[in-house]
C-alpha cells in the first residue's frame, strides 16, 4: 500500500540526541527490516516514512524517530492486512493522557489515524526511554529496549525472556502481531 509522507506535528514531544545514535539505531533497523534510510539535514520534519523508506532530519531528529517511522510502516501493512487486528492495536491508546495531547495536534486527522500516532509514539518514545536508560547503544541493547517496550506497552503477562528479539524482528508482521 502506498503511503503519503506525512510529517510529524509530534516534534513538541521530542527532544534532539546525538546524531551519531541515531545512525546507529537508524542502521541497525535497515539492516534487520531492509528498509532503505535517507539522511537529510534541512527542513522542519524530523523524520517520516514512504512506502519503502525512511528519512531522518538530523538536525531535529531523536533516536525514537526511525523505531517510529518503522511502526508506522509496520502498521500500514497490518492495516491492509488485517484491519481487525490494527484497530485493536491502536485502540489500546483511546484513554491514554497522551491521546488527547495527539488530537489536538492532529486536529484535521481522523480518529484512527489520531490513535495510530498516539500508539507508536508511546512505543518509540518508550523504546527512547530505555535506550537512554542504559546509557550506551549496542544490537543487544536496542533488542532488549525493544523487548522491554513491547511487554509494558501490550502489558504481557506471558513469560518471554527466553525469546531472543532477533527472533521476533525476523518474523513475518501476523506472527508478531500474534506474539503481542
Amino acid at each position: 500500500i502506498p503511503i503519503e509522507p506525512k510529517a510529524s506535528k509530534l516534534g513538541i514531544f521530542s527532544q534532539q540526541d546525538a546524531p551519531e545514535i541515531i545512525i546507529k539505531v537508524a542502521n541497525y533497523i535497515s539492516e534487520k527490516y531492509g528498509i532503505k534510510i535517507n539522511y537529510v539535514e534541512t527542513g522542519e520534519i524530523a523524520a517520516y516514512a514512504t512506502a519503502s523508506e525512511i528519512n531522518i532530519n538530523l538536525n531535529r531528529a531523536s533516536i525514537e524517530e526511525p523505531v517510529h517511522e518503522l511502526m508506522h510502516l509496520i502498521l500500514t501493512t497490518l492495516k491492509a492486512r488485517d484491519y481487525e487486528t490494527y484497530k485493536q492495536i491502536v485502540n489500546s491508546v483511546q484513554n491514554h493522557p497522551l491521546f488527547r495531547q495527539v488530537s489536538q495536534i492532529y486536529d484535521d486527522e481522523i480518529y484512527i489515524d489520531k490513535l495510530e500516532e498516539t500508539f507508536v509514539k508511546l512505543l518509540s518514545q518508550t523504546f527512547r526511554n530505555k535506550i537512554h536508560a542504559n546509557g550506551i547503544f549496542t544490537t543487544e541493547v536496542f533488542d532488549l529496549a525493544l523487548k522491554e517496550t513491547i511487554q509494558e506497552l501490550f502489558n504481557l503477562t506471558a513469560d518471554l525472556s527466553m525469546v531472543h528479539t532477533t527472533n521476533l524482528l525476523t518474523q513475518s508482521i501476523n506472527e508478531l502481531m500474534t506474539l503481542f
